[in-house]
C-alpha cells in the first residue's frame, strides 16, 4: 500500500495548534520576544522555522523601504545595513496578530520537513525565484534546521564538488543524489511525531493518505441488520455506591487508564530528568496554568513541587488527582491533562 501526505490534514493540525498556543501564551502577554521564541515549544525544529519566517519576512519589508535615490549595492552601505539588522535582531518584539502566520507555517513547514524532507527543501529552500544560487546561500538555510541536520551537512559537504554559483536546476539535482546516498541520516520520525503529541495528540498516520485503486462496487450488496443490544441498566441501581467514593466518575474511568498506561511507560523510560521543570516549555507552562490550575501559579508550583518531592510515579499521580483534580475539574480538561501526566512520567 502507497503512501502520501494529506496536506488537509496538515493545514487543519496547524491552524488548531496554533489557535490553541496562541492562546495559552497571549493570554498573558501583549508581545513575545526573540528569546521566548527559541522555547516557545519545546520542539526546537518548530522554534527555528518560526525564526526563519520572521527573518524572511523581515527581508521582504526591507526591500519595499529602498528609495530609488540611493545605491544601495555600495559596500559601505551593505557594511551598514548587516549592522542594523544585526542590532534590530535582538530586539524581536512581535504582536499576536503578526505572530500568528509565523507560527502557522512554522508547524506546517515542520510536518512537511519531517514527512516529506525532499518537498520541503526542492520547494522550499531551493524553489526560489533567482537563477542561481551560492553556496554560501544555500549552506546558510542550515541554522534553521535542527532535524535532518547530517542529511543537510552531507549536501552542503557535496557542493564543493561543483561549480559556485550554480542553477536552481542543479542544486536541486545535487540534493537528490544526496538524499539517495545518505537516506540514513534522516531523523526518527516516530520521536517527532511523540514530541509534537505533548502539545497537541496526533500521531504520524493522521498525516498520510492512502493510494489505492478503487474497488469494483458489488452490486445487490446486502448490508447486515443492526445489532440490537438489550437497554442497560445504570449501575447505581444495582450496586449502590457512597457519594465520597465515586463523587467524580471521570476521574475513576478517563484518568485511570492514563495513569496505568504512563506508570507501565515509566518502568522502560531510559532517561529520567532531576525536576518535572525540565521537561515543561514555556508555552506547556502557561496552558497548564491558566487551564489546569485557573490561572493560580502559587498552586501550580505547588504541584510541581509535589510532583518532585513524591518517590514513585504513582505517588505522584495520587497527590496531584486528589488535591487538585478535583478542585479545578479536570473532567474537561483532558487534552492538557494528559500532557501533564505523560510528562511527569518522565520524572520516574
Amino acid at each position: 500500500m502507497e503512501y502520501s501526505i494529506d496536506y488537509k490534514a496538515i493545514e487543519s493540525y496547524s491552524e488548531q495548534l496554533t489557535e490553541r498556543l496562541l492562546e495559552g501564551f497571549f493570554n498573558v502577554n501583549e508581545t513575545i520576544s526573540g528569546a521566548d521564541i527559541r522555547r516557545f515549544t519545546g520542539m526546537e525544529q518548530v522554534n527555528y522555522f518560526i525564526l526563519r519566517n520572521l527573518f524572511q519576512a523581515w527581508v521582504e519589508e526591507s526591500q519595499k523601504i529602498r528609495a530609488p535615490y540611493f545605491d544601495y549595492e555600495q559596500e559601505d552601505v551593505q557594511e551598514a545595513m548587516r549592522v542594523f539588522m544585526n542590532k534590530l535582531s535582538h530586539h524581536i518584539k512581535v504582536n499576536r496578530e503578526h505572530f500568528e502566520p509565523l507560527l502557522y507555517n512554522a508547524l506546517f513547514d515542520s510536518l512537511e520537513f519531517v514527512l516529506s524532507p525532499r518537498t520541503f527543501v526542492m520547494e522550499r529552500v531551493l524553489g526560489n525565484e533567482k537563477e542561481t544560487l551560492t553556496h554560501q546561500e544555500i549552506a546558510d538555510n542550515g541554522k534553521y534546521f535542527r532535524l535532518n541536520k547530517g542529511l543537510w551537512e552531507a549536501y552542503v559537504k557535496r557542493l564543493e564538488e561543483v561549480p559556485n554559483p550554480l542553477s536552481g536546476d542543479d542544486a536541486k539535482a545535487v540534493f537528490e543524489v544526496v538524499l539517495g546516498e545518505e537516506e540514513e541520516k534522516l531523523d526518527s520520525v516516530e520521536e517527532f511525531f511523540e514530541n509534537l503529541s505533548l502539545l497537541s495528540p496526533c500521531t504520524l498516520e493522521d498525516f498520510l493518505v492512502q493510494e489505492s485503486m478503487p474497488e469494483k462496487p458489488v452490486e445487490n450488496e446486502v448490508q447486515p441488520a443492526p445489532e440490537v443490544r438489550p437497554a442497560e441498566v445504570p449501575v447505581e441501581n444495582q450496586n449502590p455506591t457512597p457519594v465520597e467514593e465515586d463523587r467524580n466518575p471521570v476521574l475513576n474511568d478517563s484518568f485511570k487508564d492514563e495513569v496505568r498506561t504512563n506508570t507501565i511507560n515509566a518502568g522502560f523510560e531510559e532517561a529520567k530528568v532531576q525536576s518535572i521543570r525540565e521537561v515543561i516549555n514555556l508555552n506547556l507552562q502557561y496552558a497548564f496554568v491558566n487551564r489546569l490550575f485557573d490561572g493560580n501559579r502559587e498552586e501550580y508550583d505547588q504541584a510541581l513541587h509535589n510532583v518532585d518531592s513524591s518517590q514513585t510515579y504513582d505517588e505522584a499521580m495520587e497527590n496531584l488527582l486528589e488535591t487538585y483534580a478535583l478542585k479545578y475539574d479536570w473532567s474537561v480538561k483532558e487534552e492538557e491533562a494528559s500532557s501533564l501526566f505523560h510528562l511527569i512520567a518522565k520524572r520516574f
